[in-house]
Parts: structure tokens; C-alpha cells; sequence
């Protein structure tokens, strides 16, 4: 495993697993943008040497190994994870190097936002191929300009609950309001808000395990 820059990420590591492993868990190594683990993949990452690893994608291909979302289809039907995704895990502000989180709140309440941990749990978001931003069943939803965001049951119909993650803006617009995710403000720091776009730092996300196709 390679370990670089200040942040030492494992970037040898991230980019093996994704060549090993059938998806939607993983893509292959060129559809990767964020590696886990890590804020941001460098520019160059993409030509990284991740060695050989061959012997072990036979030895998937001679046990036949299914892919992630057999398992989610056919073992675990219940679980909340989405069947279809772009990025799975954390979703991490630029300017305040926080977290989106939960905060264990029920439906009809404010999403949070908190001190990235990296241990999962509240902080595990994932934005799906129907472009929500979900946590286990709910979505994140804006009903007016201005928020607040709301965690509400996931409708899969859209409308206020449908974000563009825009990867090299970097920025999550709600397509409704068109206005941007953004850091909480002076009245509530736990919240984060809406505000309209203009491209600031407050406004950059990256998503964790950020994949170019569900």
C-alpha cells in the first residue's frame, strides 16, 4: 500500500479494490473520483500503478462472484441501502471540513451537520442514480427558498428531493429552489443551509466513494 501526501491516503489501495471488485460496490479504476478515506483524489491518480491483479479477479471470476447488489436483492432485501448510487459515505464541507449528519433525528426534522469522524454511522449519506441525498429511508427535501432541509421519507418522484452534484463545481444545487447546499450560518451551526449559488468554498462538497456512473 502506497501512502501519500499529507493526508496519507491509501490511494494504492482504493484503486486495487476497485479493479478486484464487480459493481455497483466499485467501478472500474477510471470512473473513480474519490478514493476512500480521502478528501480529494489528486489530478494525476488516475495513472497510478496499482500492480497486478490478475490472480485475484480469476479467482473472483472462477468462484463466481456476484456483484453487491445481488446480495442487497436477494440476502438483505430490507436494508436501506439504495440498489443504485454514486457515492455511498460521508459528504464533507470544504470550508468548515464537516460532516453532513443525521444527528439520529427522526423525519420531519433538520439534517445536521458535524465534525467528520469517519466511523459511519449518522454520517453515512449516499446520493443516488434517482439523484437524492438519502440516509438509511430518508431523503434530504427543501420545500422553500432559503430551507431549512428537511429529512423526509424518500418518494423516489423527485421535486424536493432531487439535487445536482456538480463534480467539478464541487457543489450539490436543489433543483427546485436552484439554490446550493452551504455551510450552517451564525444563527444555528448545526445546520447547514441553502443560499444561492455562487461557487464559494462553503458551497464545495466532496462525496465520499464519488463514482461518474450508478
Amino acid at each position: 500500500m502506497h501512502l501519500n501526501g499529507p493526508h496519507q491516503c491509501p490511494y494504492q489501495y482504493a484503486w486495487t479494490s476497485s479493479e478486484q471488485w464487480p459493481p455497483p460496490m466499485t467501478q472500474s479504476p477510471e470512473r473513480i473520483l474519490l478514493s476512500p478515506g480521502c478528501p480529494q483524489s489528486p489530478p494525476g491518480v488516475v495513472k497510478v500503478d496499482y500492480g497486478d491483479v490478475s490472480v485475484r479477479k480469476s479467482l473472483r471470476e472462477n468462484l463466481k462472484c456476484k456483484p453487491f447488489s445481488w446480495y442487497l436483492e436477494n440476502i438483505y432485501p430490507d436494508s436501506q441501502i439504495p440498489r443504485r448510487y454514486y457515492s455511498l459515505g460521508e459528504i464533507r464541507n470544504v470550508e468548515t471540513n464537516q460532516c453532513l449528519d443525521n444527528m439520529g433525528r427522526k423525519e420531519n426534522e433538520k439534517v445536521g451537520i458535524f465534525n467528520c469522524h469517519g466511523m459511519g454511522g449518522n454520517q453515512v449519506f449516499s446520493y443516488t442514480a434517482d439523484k437524492e441525498i438519502r440516509t438509511d429511508d430518508l431523503c434530504l427535501d427543501v420545500s422553500r427558498l432559503n430551507g431549512p432541509v428537511i429529512m423526509l421519507k424518500c418518494h423516489h418522484m423527485r421535486g424536493n428531493q432531487l439535487w445536482e452534484y456538480d463534480a467539478e463545481r464541487l457543489t450539490l444545487r436543489h433543483v427546485n429552489s436552484n439554490q446550493c447546499l452551504d455551510e450552517p450560518s451564525e444563527d444555528d451551526k448545526m445546520v447547514p443551509t441553502m443560499q444561492d449559488c455562487s461557487g464559494s468554498r462553503s458551497q464545495q462538497w466532496l462525496l465520499r466513494n464519488m463514482t461518474l456512473g450508478a
